[in-house]
């Protein structure tokens, strides 16, 4: 999402001074930056970054190879495999027994169609939150956000249709080992609700 045709996002934050992050959880993918000045000008960059994609085979091969790298190195971290173990045994067959990355075979499916079918399906106003915290006039960054959306020609939001995996089913892998060159043995522990209404007492 950073890299575009012409420029990196990364470089015009640092342009106007502000650290910039995403991260992907099991709910949301988030794009984030932190700055003590140029509020607007970075503001109107994360909107815009964020909105008006850019993808080329080029760009898609390099970020496949980093999430790759990535998938690779957690592959021999002990507390994230027994954390994603543990997850997997609890909701087995469901999209949660797969790491949030994907894995490296499905990675490599991703193509630059995809990625803008999914954009233009998701990355919308109505889908999407703006959290902006600080010492500032609430107003006046509405007025910039109104002023970034009107320049734009943004698609109506369509809801998919969503397929619910069956998270509250009695599926459950009981136990499992993974054995890694670790020096102390680890183990994790799970419970699952089988309702939507879960009441655990700790004396």
């Amino acid at each position: 999402m950073f890299e575009k045709e012409d420029h990196d996002a990364s470089d015009v934050f640092a342009q106007y001074g502000a650290s910039t992050n995403a991260y992907t959880s099991f709910t949301k993918t988030s794009y984030l930056f932190s700055s003590s000045r140029n509020l607007k000008e970075n503001l109107d960059n994360l909107l815009d970054f964020v909105q008006i994609p850019y993808f080329s085979n080029q760009t898609v091969e390099k970020e496949i190879g980093i999430i790759g790298q990535e998938i690779m190195m957690y592959d021999d971290d002990p507390n994230w495999q027994a954390y994603f173990g543990a997850i997997a045994d609890l909701y087995p067959d469901t999209a949660l027994a797969v790491d949030i990355a994907g894995t490296v075979p499905s990675i490599k499916q991703i193509t630059p169609e995809k990625l803008y079918l999914a954009h233009k399906q998701f990355y919308q106003p109505s889908n999407m939150s703006l959290f902006v915290v600080g010492n500032l006039d609430v107003d006046q960054v509405l007025e910039w956000v109104q002023e970034n959306q009107a320049k734009k020609d943004l698609y109506t939001f369509n809801n998919p249709k969503r397929v619910l995996d069956d998270f509250y089913s009695s599926n459950i892998k009981h136990a499992q080992t993974l054995h890694m060159a670790v020096q102390r043995p680890k183990v994790t522990i799970g419970i699952k609700a089988l309702s939507q209404s879960l009441t655990i007492f700790l004396v």
